[in-house]
């Protein structure tokens, strides 16, 4: 098993211990780690593209990574959609880009238009959309960038598990 997966792994592993309980909502999907929702304030996002110069610092980690028994597909670090969640995490971990590593990627179906991560006050649309999971590691930090059907990511500061893992 390689770093990333073993960082990957502990962060799961201490997330999910750290987190209380919750009641599951009719028509989420689940991805088999977890049965409920989490519960609290909705998470805001940041678009990866014209991020605003004081960036905010990495908050949470995912509630529920994707499975990290495989090596990200070949060439993914090299996608411009990712070089720019890879540079916008080095930005807001204040390290060099080269520090930044991809721990887990994954193609995702999400529960809804928010891509699971939904803002206060938003209304998205209710149908599922195909998309992307990309976790990025820094250190100790895990960073969420979510994908829609565009391919472009956005970060996700307090991800849901509002969605389905799509075989590759």
């Amino acid at each position: 098993m390689h770093a990333p997966a073993l960082i990957a792994t502990a962060l799961l592993a201490a997330s999910l211990t750290a987190c209380g309980s919750a009641t599951s909502e009719e028509g989420t999907a689940q991805d088999g780690a977890s049965g409920t929702q989490p519960s609290g304030t909705p998470p805001t996002p940041d678009t990866v593209p014209g991020t605003p110069s004081e960036l905010p610092k990495p908050s949470s980690s995912p509630t529920v990574p994707p499975p990290v028994d495989a090596d990200p597909p070949p060439g993914l670090r090299e996608r411009p959609a990712v070089e720019r969640a890879v540079a916008d995490a080095a930005k807001r971990s204040n390290v060099a880009e080269p520090r930044v590593v991809v721990a887990a990627f994954t193609p995702v179906t999400w529960n809804d238009g928010s891509l699971g991560c939904p803002q206060p006050d938003e209304s998205y649309i209710a149908m599922q959309v195909e998309g992307e999971l990309l976790l990025l590691s820094v250190d100790d930090e895990l960073l969420s960038y979510h994908a829609g059907d565009d391919g472009s990511f956005t970060y996700c500061a307090e991800p849901t598990d509002g969605y389905t893992v799509r075989p590759g």
